[in-house]
């Protein structure tokens, strides 16, 4: 017995060839077409042969954008009738390029000229829909439409025949009819005449209106045979191909090509008509919008489980969280207004960057408010005063005024306008490193001493020291400093200086009987005084060095 075969043999078709093979020999064909259009084209500079590559890019390689630029530049140099009708088309279109009505109406203009009735039916349909930056012009309206129609083109005459007639008497009137559209004067006999005209080259919605305009008698005498004459040449002729209601794929020679879907031939006006033209997802759509609803779920997902976990590891409440809570209480100081505040019920708060309101950080009651870092900053906003901690430094910067305030009666303690310190009674000492300050004194009738192992009294215009008696004392030295043009003076009933409590004796001038151990106080008489000391016993003279 034979083994029988799992595999059919293969069907031969006309030739003796396969299905296969014949599906070969068509794709040799279509590449070998493309071959010829290119050399056509680029080599011969021909220009249906660079229309025929436009067509190819477009319905073969499904390349718009390739198709685009041969029908521009078929169309702008060779002035290629059919071409600049494509390169209209896609300018209406908006698929590869912004949508312009007004772009579109020099390439609509050449291939009207050219005699493509289409084209004239365009450029018709463009000055008839205006714009909002472009009046609607019906008379070349009118004009390139009766050209289209001369041309036997069905839908021209269509459309003369229901402009003509007027907006309110088409089938179903549009009252929401485009501001910007064309209007002619209604004209019931030209209506007629190019009704007819449509109808017999096939146009079934002029059939329908001419055979209404009979039966109801709109601006023409009743009657009902012409009526149904209508009728019976709407279903006896078969559909024009160039109607709207049949979307036929028409190539620039008339055979084995297609007008894109964006690139229709007419311009819908009636609401019926652009409810043709609103179409469903495509499937390849459908599965990318399925595909991004299914992302954006997960991504929800994603995020609510972040919330989930966010609010139990913080531990968050109504109220805040188990160390954070927010409340709101009647201030009545300011009227019973409700503030808002923040309570920090941690031992310890770590933040980087706190903004307060109010202006108010409070500690809580009988606690300290320790507030510790490298560098604290207390400021009310960006490039004003604040508070600087640093170093074991405060400091205040971009101040004007600065003022201490008791928090019991609200009485100024320290204005810096007025910057005189009070020291209390009780207070019977002050220890510091340095003081800054441009006066000191001592309640009246009291002692100001002052203790140190290095006293350095220093000011940058004088140092004026008043009192009824005054006492300095130093282990070592005392030593009076001043500058080059500067003086000191002493003024009192007795100065006592030496380097223990002695009265100064002075011998009656010119005797000369004091004693050596003493010294006489003497002044240069010059333009610049000079106080200096001679022995007791000698008289006043001074080398040329001391006193010039």
């Amino acid at each position: 017995m034979g083994q029988s075969s799992s595999k059919k043999d293969p069907v031969l078709l006309e030739e003796g060839l396969t299905m296969e093979e014949i599906q070969a020999e068509r794709e040799e064909y279509v590449n070998n077409l493309k071959i010829e259009y290119q050399y056509s084209c680029y080599e011969e500079k021909d220009a249906d042969g660079c229309h025929l590559l436009g067509e190819y890019m477009e319905a073969i390689e499904k390349n718009a954008n390739k198709a685009f630029e041969l029908f521009q530049r078929n169309c702008e140099q060779n002035q290629h009738t059919t071409s600049c009708y494509r390169y209209a088309l896609y300018l209406m279109g908006g698929k590869v390029c912004e949508s312009s009505m007004t772009k579109a109406l020099k390439p609509a203009k050449i291939a009207c000229d050219g005699k493509k009735p289409e084209a004239c039916k365009l450029l018709s349909l463009i000055h008839w829909n205006g714009e909002s930056d472009r009046a609607a012009d019906s008379k070349k309206a009118e004009e390139y439409m009766k050209r289209a129609c001369d041309m036997d083109n069905s839908d021209a005459c269509g459309f003369l025949h229901s402009w003509y007639l007027g907006p309110e008497h088409m089938l179903k009137y549009n009252p929401n009819r485009k501001p910007h559209m064309g209007h002619l004067e209604r004209d019931v006999e030209k209506a007629v005449h190019y009704g007819d005209k449509a109808c017999n080259f096939g146009s079934g919605i002029a059939c329908r209106s001419m055979s209404r305009l009979y039966y109801v008698g709109d601006g023409v005498a009743k009657d009902k045979d012409k009526g149904n004459g209508n009728l019976i040449n709407f279903y006896k002729k078969p559909m024009n191909p160039s109607s709207p209601r049949y979307l036929r794929r028409q190539s620039s020679s008339d055979a084995n090509g297609y007008v894109p879907p964006y690139g229709r031939e007419s311009i819908h006006t009636t609401a019926d008509e652009e409810h043709l033209r609103v179409t469903g997802l495509r499937r390849k759509k459908l599965m990318t919008l399925m595909i991004w609803l299914g992302v954006l779920t997960l991504l929800v997902i994603i995020l609510f489980a972040i919330n989930i976990t966010l609010i139990r590891v913080l531990q968050m409440r109504y109220q805040g969280m188990t160390w954070l809570r927010f409340h709101t209480y009647s201030d009545d100081k300011n009227g019973n207004s409700q503030v808002s505040s923040v309570h920090f019920t941690a031992q310890k708060i770590d933040l980087g960057h706190v903004v307060a309101n109010s202006g108010k950080v409070l500690g809580t009651r009988d606690k300290r408010l320790i507030i510790h870092g490298s560098r604290v900053i207390v400021n009310t906003k960006e490039n004003g005063t604040r508070l600087v901690l640093q170093d074991g430094l405060c400091r205040l910067e971009n101040v004007e005024q600065f003022q201490v305030v008791s928090g019991i009666n609200g009485k100024t303690l320290f204005s810096a306008q007025h910057p005189l310190v009070t020291i209390d009674r009780k207070i019977k000492q002050i220890a510091a490193k340095g003081m800054i300050t441009n006066k000191i004194r001592s309640p009246v009738n009291e002692n100001l001493k002052i203790e140190t192992e290095n006293a350095n009294l220093r000011g940058n215009e004088g140092i004026q020291l008043d009192s009824k008696a005054f006492n300095a004392t130093a282990k070592t030295t005392l030593l009076l400093k001043t500058s080059k043009d500067g003086s000191i003076r002493f003024n009192g009933k007795k100065i006592h200086i030496g380097n223990r409590w002695k009265v100064l004796s002075l011998s009656t001038s010119p005797a000369l009987t004091a004693s050596v151990d003493a010294f006489r106080v003497c002044v240069c008489q010059s333009t610049r005084p000079k106080l200096f000391i001679v022995n007791g016993n000698k008289p006043c003279s001074a080398p040329a060095t001391v006193c010039p």
